[in-house]
């Protein structure tokens, strides 16, 4: 991942999930989803 694609995230113009999770990995991170419905939450991704 290039340093101005990492500038990008930084700065909130990415938002593509895909991007984001290459860039947590690249962290030691990982990204999760879940959706949440009255009182039920749900892991999406």
């Amino acid at each position: 991942m290039s340093q101005a694609r990492v500038s990008q995230i930084e700065r909130g113009e990415i938002h593509n999930l895909e991007t984001m999770r290459t860039y947590a990995a690249a962290l030691g991170a990982r990204i999760t989803v879940s959706i949440e419905y009255g009182d039920r939450t749900i892991g999406a991704a």
